[in-house]
């Protein structure tokens, strides 16, 4: 009988253990409910020492809790002025659209996620009183961002496509300040020119694009593809490595597997209600990127081969990877990230891949870092996207 008793008490405690890290109050009410009658009236010193034990443990946790709660407010309540807001228009009515969550969660069966189509993006980021940018971003009826303000040019039979993340997508910038849109102006509307880059994306999104044809979707009147580049930023290793979806992985042979969960919800993760296993969560996501091994590296490398292969086997395109070599960090590259870099670097040389170093095209970056990126933001500013595009168009492009 007592160890029945036991093995209850155990059973009540791991339950109500679980509930607490979801429900904390309703736990600690439901535990000061059964455990105080009952240390009170069981006769058994061992259950009369776990419930007593148990409330101990639950209003410890409630303390905890209430402390990151505390916290989370002050921290709010200092970020109250500083802030980053997003309004969707429908780009014919000029209309809000009231969801503008979409701007971010809107479901794409192979990338994951995506822009609305047809749309125009107010984004304004806002530290006190200080205004850091308020642009638009003008989305195209295939879901990407536009890079002339006409439509793209039916007699033209030459293409140029752009991959990426926000580095060329543009954020922070106007639409005629995007690289992809600069270097069409540069070019002189030779091309047409098309945007696949979206905030958050990587490799992955840029493989995943070549290896269902979707870029076809997009290039009008049989166009033939002449060059591709992809711009890199370090953090995409670890955005291949940890992506839920698109998901891809080496075999036992070292060769690019995709992987299709069965059930994935793309849009909404539930986060826990608990401070405590939200902060426990976010600490151990933290702790998978800070120890990617060479393993996640190497992916990251024959994710950018097998979309290079797929340029080459498609289009018999020139295939280029623009890589950011640059942080803001003291303007000087941190021992992590230079010891990504030099494995890129490596890699990108092993597997024949062209690259060119962005530090190589902002030469006076270290001197000169603000100029080129957005104050108060970080992500690259138009004069970094006009040298570049410069380059582009005077050093890889043949007119």
């Amino acid at each position: 009988m007592k160890n029945t008793f036991l093995n209850i008490g155990l059973a009540v405690a791991l339950v109500l253990l679980f509930i607490a890290s979801i429900y904390l109050v309703p736990a600690v009410i439901v535990a000061g409910v059964l455990s105080i009658p009952l240390y009170f009236t069981s006769k058994i010193k061992s259950v009369r020492i776990i419930s007593i034990n148990l409330l101990i443990l639950l209003i410890s946790l409630f303390v905890i809790e209430l402390f990151f709660v505390s916290f989370s407010v002050i921290e709010n309540f200092r970020k109250k002025n500083n802030k980053q807001t997003f309004r969707v228009f429908d780009r014919s009515t000029k209309k809000e659209i009231n969801d503008s969550k979409s701007y971010t969660q809107i479901l794409h069966e192979e990338l994951g996620y995506g822009p609305m189509v047809n749309t125009i993006i107010n984004s304004k980021k806002i530290k006190k009183d200080e205004v850091f940018y308020d642009v638009n971003y003008t989305i195209d009826e295939n879901g990407h961002r536009i890079t002339t303000n006409n439509s793209f040019n039916k007699n033209l039979k030459k293409s140029i496509l752009f991959f990426g993340c926000s580095f060329t997508y543009g954020d922070g910038v106007q639409d005629n300040e995007s690289l992809p849109y600069l270097f069409n102006s540069k070019t002189n509307n030779k091309y047409n020119v098309y945007n696949f880059a979206f905030s958050g994306y990587g490799a992955h999104q840029m493989l995943a694009i070549l290896d269902n044809n979707i870029e076809k979707k997009s290039i009008k009147n049989n166009e033939k593809v002449h060059y591709v580049f992809y711009q890199a930023i370090l953090d995409h290793i670890n955005r291949v490595a940890f992506s839920s979806y698109p998901k891809y992985v080496l075999d036992n042979k070292d060769e690019i597997l995709f992987v299709r969960p069965e059930v994935q919800n793309f849009v909404e993760t539930r986060k826990p209600k608990s401070l405590i296993l939200l902060k426990l969560t976010s600490l151990n996501h933290q702790k998978q990127r800070a120890d990617i091994s060479n393993h996640e590296r190497d992916l990251f490398i024959k994710v950018i081969r097998k979309s290079r292969d797929l340029v080459q086997q498609k289009y018999q395109a020139k295939f280029v990877v623009i890589l950011w070599d640059l942080t803001k960090k003291n303007n000087q590259l941190v021992s992590e990230n230079e010891y990504n870099l030099n494995y890129v670097v490596d890699g990108l040389k092993k597997e024949k891949i062209d690259y060119i170093l962005v530090s190589s095209i902002l030469d006076d970056y270290k001197n000169n870092s603000q100029q080129y990126t957005i104050n108060g933001d970080g992500h690259p500013s138009p004069l970094a996207y006009k040298k570049i595009a410069d380059y582009l168009t005077k050093n890889i492009i043949k007119q």
